[in-house]
């Protein structure tokens, strides 16, 4: 099959490479569309160390299953693997599985390819009707979910009943503001720097979107959840500075380690912080199904490039000459 094969730090071939083979409990999925992630991006600027070489990257991929009880059907994969008999397994927590795996980190293959083998429980069905290119939207959508979810269980008032605030405007900030939305949140207000993704997603989506510079000099603004979907520095400073008294932010974003939070205005102001990483298998599930039934909008906002042109788009988007809500690549 073909692939794209990371041979070294900022080196990709496209290349003839062995196909996958199913075992026991697996599933052979022909890739038809896979998304570009942001770890991806940060991966191709900054080496990291989880991702080895010679490797296949990708981790939202859907695609048509080969063979067996379930040949020809189209499915999004849930990249995370667990072991299902830990403690966080057992309590339906399996993203925090001890023995976790996730695609194309550490030895497990990624999806930047034509095929790839995954457990048969990863390999969730889709609706009739729903395409690979929005299927393989599941992955980052299902992570905004989850810090909603999670966000919302700790209000001391109905979700509907908020007004709730996402900062930034990629894959995961939308997802969950599609999340929010899904959920009838009494507001919604999308923050993201760039003119361009402001006013695509305000003309797809309807949301409601804002400059970062309208949060300056606005302390406690009375957001009542904030979903910081960057994770940086500067995000974490205005999550704190916008959240209401007695408010919830959930931390999403993974851009940095820079400056953390002021902790003692935090407890001052009883605000619940909290860090979110990736989904529940079944929220995963609610997403795929969500979006079968058509409740999460057009999802007409993802670009797609050929798996053969990979390494040109990742270093265009690494390089911030091409940006975009979500880059798909197409084999």
């Amino acid at each position: 099959m073909k692939a794209l094969v990371t041979t070294a730090h900022q080196l990709f071939e496209y290349a003839e490479v062995p196909a996958p083979v199913s075992g026991d409990g697996e599933v052979l999925v022909r890739i038809e569309a896979v998304g570009i992630c942001g770890t991806d991006i940060h991966s191709y600027r900054h080496a990291d160390p989880r991702k080895q070489f010679p490797a296949i990257w990708g981790h939202e991929p859907a695609g048509v299953i080969v063979g067996g009880a379930r040949d020809g059907r189209r499915v999004a994969i849930n990249p995370i693997q667990w072991c299902g008999t830990c403690e966080s397994c057992l309590n339906g927590r399996n993203q925090l599985c001890r023995s976790r795996k996730v695609m194309s980190l550490g030895l497990t293959q990624g999806a930047f390819a034509e095929y790839v083998v995954v457990p048969d429980r990863n390999a969730v069905d889709v609706a009739p009707g729903v395409s690979s290119r929005h299927a393989a939207l599941s992955e980052p959508i299902a992570v905004g979910h989850h810090g909603v979810v999670l966000g919302a269980h700790l209000l001391d008032k109905p979700i509907a009943a908020a007004r709730c605030l996402v900062l930034g405007g990629g894959a995961i900030g939308l997802g969950a503001c599609l999340s929010i939305r899904m959920q009838a949140a009494w507001s919604l207000l999308l923050v993201e720097p760039f003119k361009e993704r402001r006013l695509l997603i305000a003309d797809i989506e309807q949301i409601e979107t804002a400059d970062p510079a309208s949060l300056s000099g606005r302390r406690g603004a009375g957001f009542d959840l904030v979903i910081d979907a960057v994770g940086s520095g500067a995000s974490r400073k205005a999550a704190l500075e916008s959240v209401a008294i007695g408010g919830v932010v959930v931390h999403l974003g993974l851009a940095d380690e820079g400056p953390g939070y002021d902790f003692r205005d935090a407890t001052l102001r009883e605000v619940a912080l909290l860090g979110a990483y990736g989904y529940r298998p079944t929220e995963f599930r609610e997403i795929v199904d969500a979006m079968g039934q058509g409740r999460l909008g057009s999802l007409a906002w993802a670009e797609a490039e050929p798996l053969a042109e990979g390494a040109e788009t990742l270093a265009a988007l690494a390089s911030s000459q091409k940006s975009s809500l979500r880059t798909l690549l197409v084999p």
